[in-house]
């Protein structure tokens, strides 16, 4: 599965070919929470990628969003496609400059297929029913007839209406002798029937209706997600005392008591019953409510700042005449304006955006260039926790940035890579294709950032460089499964074509280049083929130490040969026996939901840390 945004001629990207910014690979509870990063040279077109994906919350384009690159009429339509691809189902909505049109679905069924499929059908129901006597054949008949003498969708989506109206009417009390002969059969046509139609019916519907109504049933969210585009606004001392007769006015208050879930009407009707009688109780068995509510908002905070060993706590006074917010660490009072900058940050995102009730599994965060003025330690932690969240809350957070530290090398599959030639911009989804001459898969982002290895990762870790990104992702899952993170695993883009004319010269190339990459004992794991083989011979005497999967254990043949077959099974890995499935999508999930929520075979686990004990003492 996969969710997408694709732009044609939308301002600098998609000019000269459709680019696509992949959001989700799933969008099932529990596995869709992602963190997208976009990463570029500066004036690369990030913010462009952001702004795109903004545009869906008006679902409108303007004319700011024409490209400069050409006053060609045919040029100046920019176009947007939210497209969700299940399988062969296809869900899109576009957005042109001044327009959006639905399609739903974009039907990538072979409609050949079908209509092979329905013929059969319409002959087995025709020749049941003339065997019955049933007066129903001759309407059978016209479908057969009408399916045989035409090649056009929407008489071939008539044609399953009728037959899947046909079959329904089979489950009648008359017919359950032929209804139940053939019933699974039956009903495995009628649900392929109804997948196939296209909605006549909802034609008094709108087309966000539409869309909305069918998606919303199969997935269980919406189709349309809501889209935040998180702007900071800075909190200090003098916004968390509010005077009673303006707190409506305030930005903090309304944050703070909308995430409680606490009307200002009550607190107005509070005040006036205070002002009648002047009983102080009043008011306070007011604040005493309101602050049990706040518990859950302070514990939230704290799970979120767990780097802080020191707990928040929250809560509201009500005086005669001012509201007021405070905040204490264990016994100690807090003045917001004395504390540190990446406290500041985090306070204003929390209360700004995250402690809000608005977000909704599905939903898109937009953040460009956060937290930069944190200190290193501070990106890294604010990285771990946005991920988190994100997966806490099934929603997808896409940050924009020039940051290394915002990077873990571990997840290089978050990462968006935004590059410019000749003004248009241009969107990598997978980093590890951009250059197949080039085995180094972080050139394209140190390129991007501007940085070397040594930003990325610490270069006294061991490295161990792998054939490709599905190896690199079931390798870093279980090496967070050991808690062993004294190893650095990198993607190539495999050894070279076994067999090919330049095998040998690119088997050296390959080598030479990993060798100036990592300097200090570079490790390269291969597959137990013939090319892996190959690859181990050619570095007999360099620096380069290569080993393969069988060198290990003489069944380790490929990566996928370390699960066990219940594993192979139950994680959709292997198709048919010997043949997998190289995604890395599937790998992506595995590595951030599958190894935490799903029981692995013990086999599995014992074939890697066998794996993970060989390479600990190369």
């Amino acid at each position: 599965m996969e969710r997408a945004l694709e732009f044609e001629k939308f301002r600098n990207i998609g000019f000269d070919k459709k680019e696509k910014l992949v959001l989700n690979n799933s969008l099932e509870k529990g596995r869709m929470g992602n963190l997208v990063i976009v990463v570029g040279a500066n004036n690369s077109g990030k913010s462009n990628v952001l702004d795109a994906i903004a545009e869906f919350k008006d679902k409108k384009l303007s004319a700011k969003d024409t490209t400069m690159l050409s006053y060609n009429e045919a040029d100046r339509h920019p176009s947007l496609t939210l497209r969700v691809k299940d399988g062969e189902e296809v869900y899109s909505y576009k957005l042109t400059y001044n327009d959006a049109t639905i399609r739903y679905p974009e039907s990538k069924l072979d409609y050949s297929a079908v209509k092979k499929e329905d013929e059969k059908t319409l002959g087995i129901i025709l020749d049941v029913f003339k065997e019955h006597g049933l007066n129903d054949s001759y309407q059978v008949l016209q479908n057969l007839e009408k399916l045989k003498k035409t090649d056009n969708i929407s008489e071939i989506e008539e044609v399953d209406n009728n037959l899947a109206n046909i079959i329904k009417s089979l489950k009648s009390n008359s017919r359950s002798n032929i209804y139940g002969s053939y019933r699974y059969a039956w009903d495995s046509i009628y649900n392929r029937c109804q997948n196939n139609r296209h909605f006549s019916d909802s034609r008094n519907q709108s087309k966000d209706e539409i869309i909305e109504k069918v998606f919303s049933n199969k997935y269980g969210i919406s189709f349309f997600p809501n889209i935040y585009k998180y702007s900071e606004i800075q909190i200090s001392d003098k916004d968390l005392k509010v005077n009673v007769s303006h707190m409506s006015d305030s930005y903090f208050f309304k944050a703070v008591f909308s995430a409680i879930d606490f009307k200002f009407k009550d607190i107005d009707n509070a005040y006036a019953m205070f002002n009648k009688h002047g009983n102080k109780g009043i008011l306070k068995d007011l604040e005493d409510k309101i602050n049990d509510k706040l518990k859950p908002i302070a514990k939230s905070f704290n799970d979120l700042y767990s780097f802080e060993k020191e707990v928040y706590k929250f809560e509201i006074d009500l005086e005669s005449e001012n509201i007021f917010f405070t905040m204490k660490r264990g016994m100690q009072s807090i003045i917001l304006d004395y504390q540190s900058t990446g406290f500041k940050w985090f306070f204003n995102l929390y209360f700004n955006l995250l402690c809000s009730n608005a977000l909704k599994c599905g939903d898109i965060v937009l953040m460009d260039e956060p937290a930069t003025n944190l200190h290193v330690k501070g990106q890294q932690e604010l990285r771990a926790f946005l991920k988190d969240f994100a997966i806490r809350n099934d929603i997808t957070i896409v940050l924009a940035t020039h940051s290394p530290f915002l990077i873990d090398i571990d997840y290089l599959d978050e990462l968006r890579v935004v590059s410019m030639d000749n003004n248009i911009s241009h969107i990598c989804n997978d980093f590890s294709t951009i250059d197949a001459e080039d085995p180094d898969s972080l050139k394209p982002i140190k390129e991007a950032l501007t940085v070397n290895n040594n930003h990325l990762y610490d270069p006294d870790t061991k490295v161990v460089f792998v054939e490709g990104i599905t190896d690199y992702n079931y390798m870093v899952a279980f090496k967070k499964m050991f808690n062993n993170d004294g190893i650095v695993f990198l993607p190539i883009q495999g050894v070279g074509k076994y067999g090919s004319t330049d095998f040998k010269d690119r088997q050296k190339d390959i080598s030479k280049r990993l060798i100036k990459i990592k300097k200090h004992s570079p490790i390269l794991m291969v597959d137990g083929d013939s090319a892996g083989k190959s690859m181990k011979k050619t570095n007999d005497e360099s620096e380069l130490t290569v080993f393969a999967l069988t060198d290990v254990k003489a069944e380790f043949k490929t990566i996928e040969s370390l699960f066990s077959a219940t594993d192979l099974k139950n994680l959709g890995i292997e198709i048919e026996a010997g043949k997998y499935v190289k995604q890395s999508s599937l790998s992506a999930l595995f590595k951030t939901f599958d190894i935490h929520n799903k029981e692995i075979s013990e086999e599995t686990v014992q074939n890697f840390k066998l794996l993970f004990d060989y390479i600990l003492d190369l």
